[in-house]
């Protein structure tokens, strides 16, 4: 077994799906992945942006709706040796605009409904190439399902998430892979987080504790269950996941623990 301390993200999953390949690793709405077949998909990306000549620690964009693909894309993004750069499309145009550029963005992941959205808002006037995950979908999956001979060590940048911006223009914060394997096993050793956890979360990617949700999961063998978009904002329907998910973890701000708790949310069962 790899150590955390000096692990990147890929070599932890990839030595998890071993131990949990017929497991389900993600869940959204009414599919599921198991940890090989999503494995599979990323590893089928990624050779792809390999053969597209990206070379690693190459910044990549990614802009997706909540999906199953928002996790294939993160994955391939980091197996092929990349950092991803998250942006959100429901943040304002002037915002996505401004990290596109601040992190010289030259390939971006995102899907058919969200590229003509992107075009009519000038957002591609960077020269930004562009991948969509479902509109490729065909085609990527051509590509091999075996794991990629890439070295990434820990000291490599993971992912670059940007500020809120609240007080000024929103500033770039880079993170290596041995940052984030460390604050996972100090998760995985406080909290006794295991394969047998289902952890849920809301959190848009562009927040880093989407992080800890996604990557503390398919580190143990746990289930990540992905909400949908509507469901983060809407306190009923995010009771009633918890409950028919049989969640065991989810990573909230106090808001939102505070409208659960005025609702008629009795918290879930030991």
């Amino acid at each position: 077994m790899t150590s955390f301390h000096s692990a990147s993200i890929p070599q932890l999953f990839e030595e998890q799906v071993l131990c949990s390949s017929d497991d389900i690793a993600v869940t959204f709405e009414a599919h599921q992945l198991t940890y090989s077949e999503l494995n599979a998909r990323a590893n089928q990306l990624a050779h792809y942006l390999q053969d597209l000549g990206i070379q690693p620690q190459t910044r990549i964009g990614i802009c997706v709706e909540r999906s199953l693909e928002m996790l294939i894309g993160l994955l391939g993004i980091l197996k092929a040796g990349c950092a991803y750069v998250p942006l959100d499309p429901t943040h304002p145009v002037e915002r996505t605009c401004l990290i596109l550029e601040d992190a010289s963005i030259s390939l971006l992941l995102t899907t058919q409904q969200l590229v003509e959205t992107l075009h009519a808002t000038s957002l591609l006037q960077h020269q930004t190439q562009v991948i969509c995950l479902d509109a490729d979908a065909a085609h990527i999956a051509q590509y091999s399902e075996e794991n990629l001979e890439v070295a990434v060590t820990g000291d490599e940048i993971a992912y670059l998430i940007y500020t809120s911006g609240s007080t000024g223009i929103p500033k770039g914060v880079q993170m290596a892979h041995k940052g984030v394997t460390n604050l996972l096993k100090v998760f995985t050793t406080t909290l006794g987080v295991s394969g047998t956890d289902r952890i849920v979360t809301i959190a848009s990617i562009c927040f880093d504790i989407s992080v800890a949700d996604i990557f503390l999961s398919l580190m143990v063998g746990a289930c990540v269950v992905i909400a949908e978009s509507e469901v983060t904002t809407d306190v009923v329907q995010l009771a009633q996941l918890l409950h028919t998910s049989g969640a065991t973890i989810m990573q909230a701000t106090p808001a939102t623990w505070q409208m659960l708790r005025r609702s008629d949310w009795q918290g879930q069962p030991n």
